[in-house]
């Protein structure tokens, strides 16, 4: 996850700038000391983090209402279901941004605690990651079946049909952004240079 990521950049900026004998000297010169410098690349990071956060979880959100509009396509029109988007936005959305939650922690957790503790407890959190993504896939598929009064088999196709449908608009996205790149080298190798 990202703050896994962040703390790790931390831990080689800090490992780099205490072992450096020519920015220490530089420091010296300038009359800032090493611990300076590092609350001052902290900060921007936690702030970097919290800006990678919000923008994070505005995209998820956005991409929440894709998955939601194809899996309410796919429900009504594909399998017969009887439901509106709102009550399925209002049936999983809380549980999606729950189990989400759960889920970092423990992967987070997953990193730290075995570093600290005893490699056995690393692959134990794992495991519970592992099943808590099971279980978010299966009440996923539930509430969806709730939602459109069909049983959690139809909600689980639902979501299948849905996860294809945003495969085939991002293939769809793929091959017009690489013919499109393709047009502009093709047309930059083209050109010929101005004597």
């Amino acid at each position: 996850t990202a703050a896994v990521h962040v703390i790790e950049l931390i831990q080689v900026i800090v490992s780099v700038l205490s072992n450096d004998p020519t920015l220490k000297a530089q420091l010296a010169q300038s009359q800032l000391t090493l611990a300076t410098v590092i609350d001052q690349v902290a900060a921007f990071a936690i702030l970097s983090l919290v800006v990678y956060a919000l923008v994070y979880g505005l995209m998820m959100m956005v991409a929440l209402l894709i998955q939601s509009f194809l899996i309410h396509v796919a429900a009504r029109m594909v399998l017969g279901g009887e439901g509106t988007m709102p009550n399925l936005i209002h049936r999983t959305a809380l549980f999606l941004g729950f189990m989400a939650a759960l889920i970092t922690i423990v992967q987070i957790g997953g990193f730290f605690l075995p570093i600290v503790s005893d490699p056995a407890i690393g692959i134990a959190i794992w495991a519970l990651g592992f099943f808590l993504s099971v279980y978010t896939l299966i009440g996923y598929s539930s509430r969806i079946g709730k939602a459109y009064d069909m049983g959690g088999g139809k909600g689980c196709a639902a979501l299948f049909l849905s996860t294809v449908l945003i495969g085939l608009v991002s293939l769809a996205c793929v091959v017009v952004l690489t013919q499109s790149g393709l047009v502009v080298i093709s047309n930059l190798l083209s050109l010929t240079p101005v004597p």
